[in-house]
């Protein structure tokens, strides 16, 4: 079973809300019956950086970190890394990713990719482990709202900047 491990450094409605959505989304993702565990953390990044998030495979089998950033940290946004991230996951639990531990080399579907092409601006959303996150992270995210108790739509839109309050009132009809 999947599961997921989620830092301190979480308040408790956070980690409520995430251990939901990541449930729903290992479910609408076919990988909730993978032995596998995932660990939660924030993470500062630089402002050079902008990152919002990033996942990285353990050497233990079967063992990811999923890292959010924490500067400018807001759950809606966290709740569409997240499911961003789990979709990486999912790639390489299918067994379509894999890497060297060294993190030089990235293999996608048997083609060898230099790594360091993901971390370029140029290139990070040209590359085909990316285009699938991005093209399946809104499916995900609307996912993992709509899996969630009403309740928490409410805490969560308490929560939301205007534009991003709009969008979900118009989806889930609140």
């Amino acid at each position: 079973m999947t599961t997921l491990c989620i830092s301190d450094n979480f308040d408790k409605m956070e980690r409520i809300i995430l251990s939901k959505t990541f449930k729903a989304n290992c479910k609408f993702l076919g990988i909730e019956k993978y032995d596998c565990s995932v660990n939660l953390n924030k993470w500062a990044y630089s402002p050079d950086e902008r990152k919002e998030g990033r996942m990285l495979r353990l050497p233990e089998e079967g063992n990811f970190l999923i890292d959010l950033n924490s500067i400018g940290f807001h759950l809606v946004k966290a709740i569409s890394v997240l499911g961003h991230e789990m979709i990486h996951v999912s790639q390489y639990l299918r067994g379509d990713m894999a890497d060297d531990l060294e993190g030089d080399i990235t293999e996608w579907k048997g083609e060898r990719w230099p790594a360091f092409l993901a971390h370029t601006k140029s290139f990070y959303e040209k590359v085909p482990w990316e285009k699938e996150a991005h093209g399946n992270q809104m499916k995900l995210f609307v996912n993992a709202i709509d899996s969630i108790s009403r309740d928490d739509r409410d805490y969560l839109l308490s929560l939301a900047p205007p534009e991003i309050m709009a969008k979900v009132k118009a989806k889930f009809g609140h």
